[in-house]
């Protein structure tokens, strides 16, 4: 293995936590991206953002209740 300089082990590394940034923070936009502009299979209703924070939103709202929705 060759040897390298500490300068260059530094600059191996910043690139290194520049691709896991943007891996970790770039992937589910891209997906959520390619998903509306591809669109659905055929038979299947048009992406809507709104229909999707809706339905986040309603996913998300018990969690902030906690445990009294007996439903949950």
């Amino acid at each position: 293995m060759a040897k390298l300089s500490k300068e260059t082990k530094q600059r191996l590394q910043t690139v290194f936590q520049a691709g896991q940034f943007v891996i970790r923070w770039g992937f589910i936009p891209t997906v959520l991206y390619l998903g509306f502009a591809r669109g659905g299979d055929p038979g299947m209703p048009e992406p809507n953002i709104l229909r999707y924070a809706v339905c986040l939103s309603v996913w998300a709202w018990p969690a902030d209740i906690g445990n009294s929705v007996p439903w949950l």
